[in-house]
């Protein structure tokens, strides 16, 4: 029998977080589930855990992946899964129990290309960061992609896809990305589906603080950063003319959250100066989208870039390091 979902978690060194992620998978409320689990190379005991989980549950299959990346990781779990449905799980994080519950009865319901729900932020095992979506059925992919292109929801895991139509299109994670790959696999996807089901309600629970994580695997920061405004590029050449404007909105946003923590690299700080005088005027028309807190930093990063970055990062410096 064919499963319904098809869960890929790509594992890198994640041991001290993988049992609590793998119980929210494997005690989910609806049992219908094909498990994938693809280490990438862990020097942990992260393989360890996923042999006593597949001795005791046989929904899981579990691959190797010799090439380092989430990207490529992913692009494996889509290969190997033969659900109707595709999710893809951060190991270091877990889902609420009820989950594919609830989107299954969603997608029932509605017969949607895809269903987009909330999430929290854990810091510490605390509960931050939740962001609020309009709850509901969405034929205008305008719309979709316009929340998407909100900051921290272009993410792949508070979304599940028609395997279908990613397979059908092929469309894959670009492995020549270290940061942003996310963002520019949803919207991919988005400009080829029909409608969607947005979820106000966090059925995700995603660690922020576990420096080990694939995401973190490439200490080359100013690549990564540089990849995340490729995209951005890219994605201003693929998109409706709509939208089009919210990436250049979206730059300056994203110039604005980086400029402190980055202003050691006189290179990327001049980047994220001149990426904001560039798009201002532009962003100024979108402002509405963002929290009053970040308008604020988009202000000092446009007229106070010096003052407000070396304050920026003293803080961040005493915070993080």
């Amino acid at each position: 029998m064919k499963s319904v979902f098809s869960i890929v978690v790509p594992i890198y060194n994640s041991d001290k977080y993988l049992s609590r992620c793998l119980d929210s998978i494997v005690h989910q409320t609806f049992s219908n589930l094909e498990i994938i689990l693809i280490d990438n190379n862990s020097i942990d005991n992260s393989l360890k855990i996923c042999q006593k989980y597949q001795q005791q549950d046989s929904r899981i299959k579990i691959y190797q992946n010799p090439i380092q990346g989430v990207s490529s990781s992913r692009n494996l779990g889509i290969k190997y899964s033969n659900g109707k449905y595709i999710y893809f799980l951060d190991s270091d994080d877990y889902l609420d129990l009820n989950c594919f519950e609830i989107i299954n009865k969603i997608l029932v319901t509605n017969n949607v290309d895809l269903v987009f729900f909330n999430y929290l932020g854990l810091v510490k095992n605390k509960k931050v960061n939740q962001y609020n979506l309009n709850t509901g059925l969405y034929l205008d992919i305008n719309e979709v992609l316009s929340t998407i292109l909100l900051p921290n929801l272009g993410v792949v895991w508070n979304k599940v896809f028609n395997l279908d139509i990613i397979k059908q299109n092929d469309i894959y994670f670009d492995t020549s990305y270290s940061l942003g790959e996310d963002l520019l696999f949803s919207i991919q996807y988005c400009l080829k589906i029909k409608s969607a089901y947005l979820l106000n309600k966090s059925l995700y629970f995603y660690t922020m603080d576990n420096p080990s994580s694939l995401m973190h695997v490439n200490k080359d920061f100013s690549k990564r950063r540089y990849d995340l405004f490729k995209i951005y590029d890219n994605l201003y050449q693929i998109l409706p003319s709509k939208v089009k404007d919210i990436v250049l909105s979206e730059k300056v946003s994203t110039s604005a959250d980086f400029i402190g923590s980055d202003v050691k690299d006189k290179k990327l700080y001049n980047f994220y100066k001149m990426t904001i005088k560039k798009n201002y005027k532009v962003y100024k028309e979108n402002k509405l989208r963002y929290s009053l807190f970040k308008r604020i930093k988009v202000v000092f990063s446009r007229y106070f870039s010096y003052i407000y970055s070396h304050i920026y990062y003293f803080i961040y410096s005493i915070l993080f390091n």
